[in-house]
This record gives C-alpha cells, structure tokens and sequence, in this order.
C-alpha cells in the first residue's frame, strides 16, 4: 500500500515543524528576557524605549516653567509715591498735561456734571476748557495727585449743589443731608491705573472737603468689574474703593448706580431712600 508513506511523511513534517515552532517560541521569550527593562515605584514595567519617553517629556514640562514665572513677574506695576495738591491757576498746564488734547475724554474737561447736557453738548472741547479755567480761577474744583513732578491722577470734589445734572437726574437726585459735598469724577493717567491712585485722591478729598466745612462727601460709583474697561466708562470710580474709605449706600435707584456717602465730622444724621422712594432716618 502506497499510502503509508505518505502518513509517515506527514508526520515528520508535523514533527518538525513543532520542532520549530518551539524554537522560535523560545527564541521569542529569550528576545523578550533580554530586553532590558525598569520598575516604577508602582511595580509597573516599562521597557527603556518608553522610560526614554517619559523622561523627554517630563524634561520639557519642567523647562517651560521658569519662563511663566519670570514673565508674570515682570507685569507687576509697582505702587507709585502720591503728593496730592489742590487745582490752582499755577497748577494749571499740569492738568492740561494730565488731560491731554482730549479733554480727559471727549474734550469733557470734567464740565460734565457741571452744565446741563445742550450747554455741555455745546462747549465740548474748548469751551469746556475755559469753562473749567474759569472756574479754577475763583478757587479749586478739585484735587490733582502727583507722583514726582508728574500729574497722574484728578478728582472733582466741590459743594453738590454745584453739580446741576445731579437736580435734575432720575438716578442721582439729591439725597437730603446738610453741607454735603460731592465727588462724582475721577481721571487717572493710564500708565498708573490699577496702583491705588483713586484710593488716594478720595482719601485726600475726604481731607479736603472737611477743611472746607462740609459735613458729608458723597460718590456715585460704579459696580466693581473683572472686565477692563474704558475710562469713560468708569469716571465715578469703583463702588469698592469707597466702601472701603468708609463710605455707605443711603440710595440705589438703579441696579448700577448707587449713591455713597461717609460723615466727615462728629456723628452724621443717617439718610436714606429706598427703591420705591421712601425716606428713612436715623
């Protein structure tokens, strides 16, 4: 029979090609063995291809590091020392200074509170100029902050009843009080934004108006922002830099425009007007 041969030669065939497939199995295993490998701390293996890996990228986060940190650094402004004076006509080209061709914005000349809006419309830039040099020229409708020779801030502070869009403003109209003094404006140069420059005019011009016989100072701020805003958007100062001068609400006629004010001697009637109108004492 011829067919025997056959199943012998299959056999062996079979034989040896288990034969070799053991041996490259193990030739495998052997491979995988020497291949060298390392132990984390949390008893994982990783072969050194993929520790080379790991090290690179742990190398490069921690390079990049250092350059964050000297960049924020370097942002910091620092406070700048304040000399805070009153208006005078010899201050005069200082305020023009600190102005600029704008008028502070819009050739406002800080006139704004001061003249009914079709006067003001009116005398935007030059007139509004003149209109305040005049002004200044009786006395001083404000306070200017210096630091060195250079003018880097301004507040207006003067007696309310000065500030005629106040009377007829739905918002701000006149809370009853007795020698109140307002102060509605601020301007602070842009390199010096943001270093405690309106902290300090308002301290000075609480100081001020007290010297000049007022009883009361009274603001009209507006809500604190995370938002960098533009300075027209903002002349009244921020609601908290007066609350933290001493200052409290006695109105809010509109969710975004309190009015603020502090006794500036002995103690002070307490004034105030609810959302609906009413008058409270106390």
């Amino acid at each position: 029979m011829r067919v025997r041969p056959k199943a012998v030669a299959s056999s062996a065939v079979a034989r040896t090609t288990g034969r070799t497939g053991a041996a490259r199995v193990a030739t495998s295993t052997a491979t995988r063995k020497s291949t060298p490998a390392r132990t984390s701390s949390r008893g994982t293996v990783r072969t050194a291809t993929a520790a080379r890996r790991e090290s690179t990228t742990r190398t490069t986060v921690r390079a990049k590091r250092p350059r964050t940190t000297r960049t924020v650094a370097a942002t910091s402004p620092p406070r700048a020392r304040l000399r805070i004076e009153p208006l005078t006509l010899a201050r005069w080209p200082d305020l023009e200074r600190l102005f600029g061709a704008r008028g502070a914005c819009a050739g406002c000349w800080c006139m704004w509170m001061r003249r009914p809006l079709a006067e003001y419309r009116r005398g935007q830039g030059e007139g509004n100029r003149r209109a305040l040099r005049e002004l200044v020229a009786r006395r001083p409708p404000g306070l200017l902050a210096y630091a060195g020779d250079e003018p880097v801030g301004w507040i207006a502070v003067a007696p309310r009843e000065e500030y005629v869009r106040l009377a007829n403003s739905r918002v701000l109209a006149p809370v009853e009080g007795d020698r109140v003094w307002s102060a509605p404006c601020f301007f602070v140069a842009a390199a010096h934004r943001g270093r405690g420059v309106t902290r300090a005019l308002l301290a000075a011009a609480a100081r001020w108006a007290r010297a000049q016989g007022a009883a009361q100072l009274e603001g009209y701020p507006h809500p604190d922002s995370s938002r960098r805003q533009p300075a027209a958007f903002v002349f009244g100062g921020f609601e908290s830099v007066f609350r933290d001068a001493g200052f409290h609400e006695i109105a809010r006629r509109s969710p975004v425009r309190p009015i603020l004010r502090r006794a500036l001697r002995g103690r002070a009637r307490t004034v105030s007007v609810t959302r609906r109108g009413s008058v409270r004492r106390g």
